[in-house]
């Protein structure tokens, strides 16, 4: 077993596992990571997300919620990418507690 490095929401350098799986004569590296939120849930495949690269120039915005939320309900968790840093900010806030539509203007 081996360690490798990946930024968490946090933008914290953390390890994960990586191992080996042999069956027979072939042998497979396999390193399990799951997308979380700064929370350390899971985001599913059943929130609705929204990737957002044109409101506001040299940032992506991320947000998730319950598939179905509106945009203007104040149930969506999310971060800010800027391009040029490479920095992820996450929201200030609870979970799940933001207004994805005011994303532009949102603190993170």
């Amino acid at each position: 077993m081996s360690n490798v490095t990946i930024n968490d929401a946090s933008d914290v350098s953390r390890k994960i596992d990586t191992f080996q799986r042999t069956e027979g004569s072939d042998t497979v590296e396999m390193q399990a990571v799951v997308q979380v939120d700064k929370n350390g849930l899971p985001v599913t495949d059943e929130d609705d997300h929204i990737f957002d690269d044109y409101s506001t120039a040299g940032f992506i915005y991320e947000f998730w919620a319950v598939a179905g939320s509106l945009e203007s309900a104040a149930v969506w968790k999310g971060f800010r990418y800027e391009i040029a840093t490479g920095k992820r900010k996450w929201l200030d806030g609870g979970n799940r507690t933001q207004i994805a539509a005011n994303r532009a203007a949102l603190i993170y």
